[in-house]
């Protein structure tokens, strides 16, 4: 029987009841800010359709309970590293906040790792770092150090990081480290600056290890410093020493919208490595002056010198690839159209250093500023980038990549419903609802020759219709699709969960940053 590692943890949530409507409107949103989206009826075109049946051509997958913990938050950034693996070492890691009472957990702001050496058949978990009346631990990630040449699982470390709070103020990052054997465990608490790190923590075989944070300001939401954060081994304390380099405004000099926000995600930084750590990329989405593109598009800063410099490359107009067009709609009143990048991504560095990022693109609503509106419109995209031809709307999912010769993009597979919102989602309620989309994860086999992409998405037969007439992915499973940079072979999209245990029931996922061969 094959295995599907459940990419989570077991959660104590309460029974949701739902209730279908016959809407099917199209509206657009506004990319700027997810935790602000405003939805308005379009009419630019009819969305009913036969639906979308998703098949698997997969066998039998046994779904496995790899922890525990006393709510969904340890899993809500999906930017987040934390399920990966070492496969020199055949061992499987779940960095994640604890549940009180198991594995001596008292907290759930106790931080723990879950980790497996056989396959992922059995699971040990181990206390990390105690939550304190003054450190309240949330959102832990981590990745595996092991030292060059070690074979042994005992030897290799656990490293992980994530913010924490004191009554409110998050006002630290806690960053640690431990051996598998529980032993030579090193804690401490570094000042945030404003910045949660918690995003893109990779260990890689130089011996470092890195992650990733933004500081900004919520109103108006301007972008202020992304801090890199890198962490060298140190033999006399057993743990890690980090330095920190910073990315400023002025370096990323994104447009300014017309109630002074930045033109860009300012909240949504990440990064991603090649296996030597010779390489990395950090990167975000938006406009930048002096290469104003119209739509949020990839801006990316890159280290040649394992991240002791860091470098921002020439912004590229990714609506001169011509595959775009052939995905998504014209932008209103127009017969051309321009790709807007999702807030949902993720990225790999492939075999010859060249970034890869795993992206749900949307189609762009406008290609003018609205001078009498607070928000851009230049920020705005349609809620589905077009019909196909089975009558199905959908969202593509590409992988924008690097080559010698420039920027290329390769269609994966299409999202067919649309984000579950804070009226729909069932965990929470107002400001402290849980909403989620098709969340992008992106992983890569070790030698960098493999890349893949996993998301999630609900069967058009079954998945409810919200108020503006559109599927919502409420009942999502997994999708994987992957393909060869050497051959330029291609899976086709995967449902590996339909038909299993935990079909429609794959809330909040992870994908190892590295696949195992």
């Amino acid at each position: 029987m094959k295995k599907l590692l459940l990419f989570s943890l077991a959660l104590g949530l309460g029974t949701m009841a739902f209730a279908q409507s016959p809407s099917t409107q199209g509206y657009k949103v506004n990319t700027k800010a997810p935790e602000a989206i405003t939805n308005y009826d379009l009419s630019s075109f009819d969305v009913p359709g036969p639906v979308n049946h998703r098949k698997s051509t997969k066998g039998a997958i046994s779904a496995v309970t790899l922890g525990y913990s006393n709510n969904v938050y340890t899993m809500l950034v999906e930017q987040s590293n934390c399920l990966t693996v070492n496969e020199d070492l055949g061992l499987i890691n779940f960095t994640h906040r604890g549940k009180v009472g198991d594995n001596g957990a008292t907290s759930s702001g106790d931080v723990m790792h879950s980790f497996s050496t056989d396959g992922g058949d059995t699971w040990t978990t181990h206390m990390l770092l105690a939550n304190s009346a003054t450190h309240a631990n949330r959102y832990p990630s981590g990745s595996i150090y092991n030292p060059s040449g070690n074979t042994d699982v005992n030897a290799a470390s656990i490293v992980y990081c994530g913010p924490s709070h004191n009554a409110g103020d998050w006002d630290n990052n806690y960053f640690g480290s431990g051996q598998f054997d529980s032993s030579n465990i090193v804690n401490q608490y570094i000042p945030s600056y404003g910045a949660l790190v918690r995003m893109g923590i990779t260990a890689c075989t130089d011996g470092k290890v890195h992650v990733v944070g933004p500081a900004y300001t919520a109103t108006p939401q301007t972008f202020d410093t992304c801090y890199i954060y890198t962490g060298t081994f140190n033999s006399t304390t057993n743990g890690f020493d980090w330095t920190i380099y910073k990315i400023k405004d002025s370096d990323a000099n994104f447009v300014k919208n017309t109630d002074g926000s930045d033109a860009a995600y300012a909240w949504h930084w990440n990064s991603a490595w090649s296996d030597d750590g010779a390489t990395g990329y950090v990167w975000t989405f938006g406009r930048v002056q002096g290469h104003d593109y119209r739509s949020y598009q990839p801006v990316v800063w890159k280290t040649s010198d394992h991240g002791a410099t860091w470098a921002m490359e020439t912004p590229f107009d990714f609506a001169t690839l011509p595959i775009f067009s052939n995905y998504l709609q014209p932008m209103r009143g127009m017969t051309t159209s321009r790709p807007q990048f999702s807030s949902s991504v993720d990225g790999v560095v492939d075999a010859n250093g060249y970034l890869h990022l795993i992206a749900t693109v949307n189609a762009a609503f406008s290609d003018y500023c609205d001078s009498t509106s607070a928000v851009d419109s230049l920020g705005y995209s349609y809620s589905v980038a077009g019909v196909d031809e089975t009558g199905h709307v959908y969202n593509p999912v590409f992988d924008v990549y690097q080559t010698s010769s420039g920027w290329e993009a390769k269609h994966l597979g299409s999202v067919y419903t649309v984000p579950v919102d804070e009226n729909n989602c069932g965990y929470g309620s107002g400001s402290d609802a849980i909403t989620w989309d098709e969340r992008i994860q992106a992983g890569r086999t070790k030698d960098g020759t493999k890349i893949f992409a996993a998301w999630a998405d609900s069967d058009t037969a079954t998945a409810p219709i919200n108020v503006n007439k559109l599927p919502y992915n409420l009942l999502p499973n997994i999708i994987v699709a992957a393909w060869d940079i050497n051959t330029g072979k291609a899976t086709a999209p995967t449902n590996f969960t339909l038909g299993t245990d935990i079909d429609g029931d794959c809330f909040f996922h992870y994908l190892s940053d590295i696949v195992m061969s």
